[in-house]
């Protein structure tokens, strides 16, 4: 018969604290976080009961034997025994959980497992401790392993109020622990923490600085300008257009925000430098800034959010939403400032970080209405300004490059504006532009509407390339491509080549046939004649140029075909369109033709 009464799990400490001491963090270095944390906290509970108590932390490394011992001294609230057994013993204890809100928001950690990662450089954690809130109380002392066990006992001789650890550093990591390495670590993680820190080494006693913050603090001073310019270059070894104040209620941030010089990939994720309550949580924290704002890098404090266990992180909660929508609402209100007070800098910063801006405004209408004239297009007329588009006479756009490039000289020549929004996010934006400008008169541009606007030939003139038009429709029948003649401006340009979606995807699908194999050629072969019956090819002839002018005289069948072959295949070209293989070895057998037909006299 089964037995239903509950089972306590089997628990092997050793593992547990193994896992977590060697796979939670990123890096061993987190230990002299953790230490650091942990001593900030217990300074911040004795100031809730001595608030002008005066907290310090000493750290000392001391080089006898093969590897060095970690000594770190502070003047915190220090643990009673039955603390010990509570929070140093208790994996998942903290008491900074036992306290109301108001006084837990004064701690940095919360989980009770920072200790833990010391096992990574040393076997062996001692802790010697007293506490204030029972000053009767002898000093006691701590022997934790990283096997699971650990031993108390009472100490007879007194102790300072406060907490003492002993790291004896294992060989592997004993480089991490030389005079350098340790001032440096202690600096990246507790520089803004504004305790005193002292460092002894070798006889030698060294005061860490304590700088201004680079936010704002009831407390402590503020950076002046150049020292938050030269924390921007020191934490991100970037060039900055920018920077500026960023805060959030919801989380509790206050920081600077720089804006880089440098244009980013929307897949690029940005990391900022995160303190919590002057503690250094990352410098690769995601997450605080909206997807779009690439191009921001932000160092700032918070109070309120919540980091993972790990506290290299943060949790994916409410709060975080919260506060990154305030932070990207700092960022949109900081350009609009921006646009009274230094337009030249944000048509740079907006020139730098189009794609970036470009993606917002398609999200935010009151973003794009604010920004869209400062946005730059290619058009027939050259690159323009959006607040110039609205200025030309019924512009309109191409939502294919290819066709773009085509019909730009055309467009041009007759001084009619079309808008290039073939690139990323430009067709889209430039359907809502239409909508939120209606009076631009801003409308998109198929390849027959264009095509209507071609100057006709009357029925006199045409007669003259009856010959022509005929061959070349011939010759033209087996590339899916019909002929007109056509009179248009530029003169220049002998020939114009025109398609439609359709006949986009059909030579797409053309190309695609050359690199498949027969089941993958078979299947496309179909799919090809479905939408070749939409597909919409023709080459205009232009009937102002004098070359089309001087080919109509041609008699010889034999050279006819040839010559409107190569002027097909450069109307391919001119127009940027892909040419499958069959294309260009024909353009080249044809080419060569070309200079035979001029080495030899016409018969």
């Amino acid at each position: 018969m089964a037995n239903d009464s509950a089972q306590r799990f089997q628990v092997d400490l050793g593992g547990i604290i193994q896992v977590l001491s060697s796979h939670l963090y990123s890096t061993p270095t987190v230990a002299f976080r953790e230490l650091l944390q942990n001593s900030t906290d217990a300074i911040s509970a004795r100031k809730l009961l001595d608030p002008v108590h005066q907290g310090r932390i000493q750290v000392e490394l001391i080089e006898s034997g093969a590897v060095p011992t970690l000594v770190l001294e502070d003047n915190g609230i220090g643990l009673t025994e039955d603390e010990i057994h509570l929070f140093l013993a208790t994996i998942g204890g903290s008491s900074k959980r036992d306290q109301d809100q108001g006084a837990r928001e004064q701690f940095i950690g919360q989980f009770g497992i920072g200790l833990l990662s010391c096992f990574v450089l040393s076997d062996e954690i001692v802790a010697i401790t007293r506490s204030a809130t029972h000053p009767d109380c002898p000093s006691v002392e701590w022997r934790g392993s990283d096997q699971g066990t650990y031993s108390v006992r009472v100490l007879e001789k007194q102790g300072p109020v406060g907490t003492t650890i002993y790291l004896r550093i294992k060989e592997d990591y004993a480089s991490l622990c030389t005079p350098h390495q340790l001032r440096t670590w202690l600096v990246h993680y507790g520089e803004f923490l504004g305790l005193p820190i002292e460092l002894l080494s070798r006889g030698i006693s060294i005061r860490l600085d304590t700088p201004n913050l680079p936010w704002r603090s009831t407390k402590r001073a503020q950076m002046d300008e150049q020292e938050q310019w030269d924390l921007g270059s020191r934490f991100f070894s970037e060039e900055f257009i920018d920077m500026f104040p960023v805060r959030s209620a919801a989380g509790g941030v206050e920081g600077m925000a720089y804006v880089s010089g440098q244009s980013r990939s929307l897949q690029t994720k940005p990391q900022h430098r995160l303190y919590m309550k002057g503690m250094l949580l990352s410098d690769h924290v995601e997450g605080l800034t909206p997807a779009w704002a690439v191009f921001v890098k932000i160092v700032a404090n918070a109070d309120k959010l919540h980091p993972t266990a790990s506290r290299e992180s943060l949790m994916e909660d409410d709060t975080l939403t919260a506060t990154c929508e305030q932070i990207g609402d700092c960022i949109k209100a900081y350009m609009r400032r921006l646009s009274g007070s230094d337009p030249d800098k944000l048509g740079l910063i907006i020139g730098t970080h189009h794609l970036a801006l470009k993606s917002l405004a398609l999200e935010d209408d009151d973003f794009l209405r604010f920004v869209a004239p400062w946005f730059e297009f290619e058009t027939s007329r050259g690159r323009l300004k959006f607040s110039e588009i609205l200025q030309q006479p019924e512009p309109h756009y191409c939502t294919a490059i290819a066709r773009f490039r085509q019909l730009a000289p055309v467009a041009a020549a007759e001084g009619r504006c079309l808008i290039n929004a073939g690139y990323v996010f430009d067709a889209d934006l430039m359907n809502a532009l239409a909508v939120e400008f209606p009076d631009a008169g801003l409308e998109a541009v198929s390849a027959m509407d264009f095509s209507e606007q071609l100057g006709e030939v009357s029925a006199e003139e045409s007669h003259r390339f009856e010959q022509l038009l005929e061959t070349a429709g011939q010759t033209l029948k087996e590339h899916q491509c019909r002929v007109e003649i056509r009179s248009f401006s530029p003169s220049s340009l002998p020939v114009l080549y025109i398609q439609n979606e359709g006949g986009h995807t059909s030579r797409a699908l053309e190309q695609s046939k050359e690199n498949e194999d027969d089941f993958f050629s078979a299947l496309m072969e179909d799919i090809s004649g479905r939408i070749a019956q939409d597909a919409f090819n023709v080459c205009y002839l232009n009937a102002a140029n004098p070359l089309i002018q001087q080919i109509s005289t041609v008699q010889d069948q034999g050279r006819l075909p040839i010559i409107v072959e190569v002027l097909y295949l450069q109307a391919l070209l001119l127009g940027h369109y892909p040419m499958t293989a069959k294309e260009t070895q024909l353009l080249s057998v044809r080419l060569m033709q070309l200079i035979q037909f001029g080495l030899s006299p016409q018969a």
